[in-house]
């Protein structure tokens, strides 16, 4: 973050004296969390920029948080998994609650994915518990139910994210990425219709609908909106 806010400043300082902010590039070292750095960095000093490189969705809250409650609902369960979506979606899931039910599923080696959502529902108050019990009820359907129910999951902690909080910027970047997932599912039910049926229109065995919205989501990226205007 220091090295970020050196390299914001200069900018400003270098755009003050009159450099044309398109004559100036930033290399970051990867398109991850140095990159995610950079651009909050330059936003809370009102630097407008624009991204060159796509952002990968798995660095995100929102694709954390769908890799994980998938890897939660396809594996059979896993504290660990479930801790991961529980703390990416923080306006459903109190940060306080989250590290309770990890404790509880800790000391009571609990890894089942019904003993967890148990405990969950006693620890948060039943919330988000009839999204998960449906997200686990279509893991054993076709693509289509399992990306339905992901996107209703993952909407509700967006939506409640937005309400949460009073920053423009990150509102809207994760809207963008919960609107990179939405393409994803739909991607993943089109391509599964497709592999359903050979040339001849003869049925195939259903893909593994879990694998392939993570294929999808941990390869998908998007752009993030640029900032207008100068900080004076």
């Amino acid at each position: 973050r220091g090295q970020a806010e050196l390299v914001a400043a200069e900018i400003l300082e270098l755009a003050r004296s009159g450099q044309s902010l398109d004559d100036i590039a930033i290399v970051c070292r990867s398109l991850g969390p140095d990159m995610d750095a950079m651009a909050a960095t330059l936003r809370d000093f009102g630097v407008p920029y624009e991204l060159t490189s796509p952002v990968p969705l798995k660095n995100t809250t929102v694709g954390r948080a769908a890799l994980a409650v998938i890897d939660f609902i396809s594996a059979g369960g896993g504290r660990s998994p479930m801790v991961t979506f529980l703390k990416n979606v923080p306006a459903l899931a109190p940060v306080d609650k989250v590290d309770e039910l990890d404790r509880e599923a800790r000391t009571g080696g609990k890894t089942d994915a019904g003993e967890l959502l148990q405990l969950w529902k006693k620890i948060g108050k039943g919330r988000l518990q009839p999204e998960l019990e449906r997200l686990r009820a279509a893991a054993g359907k076709n693509t289509g139910d399992l990306a339905k129910e992901l996107g209703a999951v993952i909407g509700a902690a967006v939506r409640a994210g937005v309400a949460d909080t009073d920053s423009f910027d990150e509102t809207a970047n994760d809207l963008l990425a919960y609107q990179c997932l939405q393409t994803v599912c739909a991607e993943a039910v089109e391509a599964d219709a497709v592999a359903e049926k050979s040339i001849t229109g003869i049925s195939r065995r259903p893909r593994n609908a879990a694998a392939l919205l993570r294929r999808g989501i941990a390869a998908a990226g998007f752009g993030l909106a640029a900032l207008r205007g100068l900080r004076s």
